[in-house]
């Protein structure tokens, strides 16, 4: 990943809070990975505003079947 602007972080932070864009959406404007976009919220928000973001990113996960980076991601930021 490349050095990003500040406009770039911040755009890229509020697409990832908006519900209808998805990772792809960021990927295809930026070229960042769903682990990089969540590296970002991750760097950029504090605690309790990222675990807002991924709870409800977990769930969809959990929906799907999807397994990865979210259910690793306890193990580094730990529980609430």
């Amino acid at each position: 990943m490349d050095k990003l602007s500040q406009k770039d972080t911040d755009r890229i932070i509020e697409m990832a809070w908006e519900d209808r864009t998805t990772f792809t959406d960021i990927n295809n404007q930026f070229g960042l990975k769903e682990k990089e976009v969540i590296k970002i919220m991750k760097n950029n928000l504090k605690r309790n505003s990222f675990l807002k973001w991924a709870v409800p990113l977990e769930s969809l996960h959990k929906m799907c079947g999807a397994t990865g980076i979210l259910f690793k991601m306890c193990d580094t930021i730990g529980t609430p």
